[in-house]
């Protein structure tokens, strides 16, 4: 067996030998060859071809851009920082209790009355819920009203002094609330208007004008800003002797009771507050022996303006 030389064309992967294969057959020597040498020989050629043809594809396969790498690799680290926040939260849902609103005194008190209700009328019992829900609800101008008429009715008696206090403290609440409330009035400031002038126009304090509107003790408003100023509170303060309280009406409806202390020889009677040195509310309540806890005062300061009525009753 003998092969020729100088037969071989390089004209592409494999060519070679296929052109061998042409050229050697073309000499009548293929056919007398044995069988199982042609086999191999087909083999061979199918192998080359294949590695060609693979090699050729991976030539011309498109490679995955910078940018769509990229664009995996932040996929791939966004589902992973999913994945930890979903964990964070599943965790924290699991260890942190849940918030509980607990009710303020006063609604736990309210609800207590109601409650303990079952001796009174069925009128009451309703009045006393609704003073529970509005206390839970923080419904001030609710609250209020319920508490007037349940201290109206002559049966409640036995709690109208809790439903008095209670009344005090919601009135001071709503009357800095900003909300609309019967005896505060806006007023837009004029040119040249002082506090003083203010107060004196609409019968009222300038410690009420200061404090509802947050003014410091040296400062003026500026024209063209809107206070709220109590309008003609007309106050009557009427403190009870043998009780050791005092009650604030405004406006003939109460508005809020003290604890006071008042001395033995105060000699019951009524006493007028006016502009003078000596008939202002602090200097009456020296000479009278009234004393009051030092809030309280700053408290009356604002209402018992110049012509507010003092009475000193027995009882």
């Amino acid at each position: 067996m003998g092969y020729e030389r100088n037969r071989f064309r390089s004209v592409g992967p494999g060519a070679h030998i296929l052109g061998t294969v042409v050229e050697y057959d073309a000499n009548h020597r293929w056919r007398n060859q044995p069988s199982g040498w042609r086999l191999a020989v087909y083999a061979v050629v199918l192998v080359a071809v294949l590695i060609s043809f693979i090699s050729a594809r991976g030539c011309f396969s498109p490679k995955p851009s910078s940018k769509a790498k990229g664009d995996a690799a932040v996929a791939k680290a966004a589902t992973a920082s999913d994945g930890i926040r979903q964990a964070k939260h599943k965790k924290t849902s699991q260890t942190s209790p849940a918030k509980i609103q607990v009710p303020s005194q006063a609604a736990r008190q309210a609800s207590s009355w109601a409650e303990n209700a079952s001796g009174r009328s069925a009128r009451e019992r309703t009045l006393l819920l609704r003073l529970a829900d509005a206390e839970r609800q923080g419904r001030l101008a609710i609250a209020v009203d319920t508490i007037e008429q349940l201290r109206a009715r002559p049966s409640m008696a036995d709690i109208d002094d809790k439903l008095a206090r209670r009344l005090g403290t919601l009135n001071v609440k709503r009357l800095f609330s900003g909300e609309a409330v019967p005896w505060v009035v806006d007023v837009t400031v004029r040119r040249g208007q002082s506090v003083h002038r203010i107060a004196k126009e609409h019968g009222t304090t300038v410690a009420a004008v200061r404090q509802l509107n947050g003014l410091s003790p040296a400062e003026e408003p500026k024209a063209g800003r809107t206070l709220r100023v109590l309008e003609f509170p007309r106050a009557t303060f009427v403190v009870h002797k043998q009780t050791r309280h005092a009650d604030l009406t405004l406006n003939g409806k109460l508005f809020k009771r003290y604890y006071v202390s008042v001395g033995k020889n105060t000699v019951p009677g009524a006493y007028p507050i006016t502009s003078a040195p000596n008939e202002g509310p602090r200097s009456r309540f020296a000479a009278l022996g009234i004393r009051v806890a030092p809030t309280d005062m700053r408290e009356l300061d604002m209402f018992l303006a110049p012509g507010s009525s003092l009475t000193v009753s027995e009882m």
